[in-house]
């Protein structure tokens, strides 16, 4: 899906989209983000410990104890399937808002990015899993991946680059 997202809404925009009302008054100390790549700490809304709602920054990636890196997505056809890997997390869900996302078409070094958000500008609420829970570190083996199912919805296209690239050359998706 998405290697990086924007989040540049405040937190109660998102918050606001799902009526969400957590314990703590929550400030984004760090300002907008435009431009959040995997291994930074996006904010997250989730339900986990005793199940208020919550708002945390939470470390985008996930590395499974056995796992040589960290994976930023999980492709919902391999978490249907049972994998190993995704399991224990699949009772720690989260949603991370954000405004949009990019993709990247073309070859190094003339990649173009380009930015996918909706046309009525209201936030995105992308699902999540992680092995976060509250009183853990935020770190890589208790990070969090955004679930991908759009690599499955239309077997033409590979992923959402192609759909951009085709988008970009034809001016159809």
């Amino acid at each position: 899906m998405c290697g990086r997202i924007r989040q540049a809404g405040d937190g109660e925009q998102y918050m606001e989209s799902l009526q969400w009302n957590p314990r703590q008054t929550f400030a984004l100390p760090d300002g907008p983000r435009y431009n959040v790549a995997p291994g930074a700490r996006p904010l997250a809304l989730h339900r986990l410990g005793d199940g208020s709602e919550q708002t945390d920054r939470l470390f985008w990636g996930y590395k499974a104890p056995w796992s040589i890196k960290a994976l930023a997505n999980a492709n919902l056809t391999t978490l249907l399937k049972g994998s190993g890997m995704w399991k224990p997390l699949l009772r720690n869900r989260i949603i991370v808002p954000c405004d949009g996302w990019y993709e990247w078409t073309g070859e190094k070094p003339d990649k173009q990015p380009w930015y996918i958000h909706p046309k009525d500008e209201k936030p995105l609420l992308l699902a999540g899993i992680t092995a976060w829970m509250p009183g853990k570190e935020i770190d890589a083996p208790h990070g969090f991946a955004i679930v991908d199912r759009l690599r499955q919805a239309d077997a033409a296209y590979e992923n959402h680059a192609d759909a951009v690239e085709r988008l970009r050359t034809t001016g159809r998706a």
